[in-house]
Parts: structure tokens; sequence; C-alpha cells
């Protein structure tokens, strides 16, 4: 998980790590306070990329050649996440938080997953 920093502070702990997740958390992965987006994606045990669909984080996905899983929050994230979904066809949208197992499954696991990483994968080919 790579936690980025809030632009601005805020009383009531917006955008930081809960108390005591990296402890309960440190047997299953790296808290970082920052690290390149694209190395990350390009590494190969990335299978997947939850993205509040901004179009950075959308071109780097792209690139990578990895499907998505769009959370988009508000201005040109939804565009952004229904271009992805179903235009480029690289994964699925996430409605709530509480659908994120499924969601996960959908772009894993699936009969259609094999299409998401297929079509993933001849977008990187010409990015």
């Amino acid at each position: 998980m790579v936690v980025q920093p809030p632009e601005w502070s805020s009383k009531y702990g917006e955008g930081q790590v809960p108390l005591g997740f990296q402890g309960e958390t440190k047997e299953q992965g790296l808290v970082v306070p920052r690290c390149p987006q694209p190395r990350v994606l390009s590494h190969p045990a990335v299978t997947c990329f939850v993205t509040h669909c901004r179009w950075n984080s959308i071109l780097k996905t792209v690139c990578s050649g990895v499907p998505l899983i769009a959370y988009p929050q508000w201005t040109n994230q939804p565009t952004n996440a229904k271009l992805a979904q179903d235009a480029f066809k690289i994964g699925v949208r996430l409605r709530s938080i509480q659908e994120l197992d499924e969601c996960i499954e959908d772009t894993l696991s699936r009969p259609w997953s094999e299409e998401f990483r297929n079509n993933a994968a001849a977008l990187k080919e010409v990015a």
C-alpha cells in the first residue's frame, strides 16, 4: 500500500493511515510514504489496481497493462471510470467499498477476467 500525504491538513485525519494499521498488517505487506506509481504497477506481482480514476492514474494503468477496479469520487473521475470499463474494457466499477471483494473476484477470477487482462495488455502495446 502506498500512502500519499494529503495536500492539506484535516482535523478528521482524512488520507492518513489509521492508528495501529501498520502494526496489524506488517506481515501482509509494506506501507511506504511515497513511491513511483508506474514502477509499482509494472511489477509482475500486481494483478489489478484499485484507482480513484484521475486521468493520470488511468494513463499509468494503461501503460502498465494492468486491469483495474474503478472507484471514482468526483469531477472527471466517473467519466474516466466509464471509459475504462465500457470503452477500454479493462476492469470493473466499484460502487461501494463493501463490494471490493466481489470486484477483485470479477477482475481476477471470472470468465471475463481474461478479457480484461488481454485488453489491458493490448493497450499497453499501443501506449
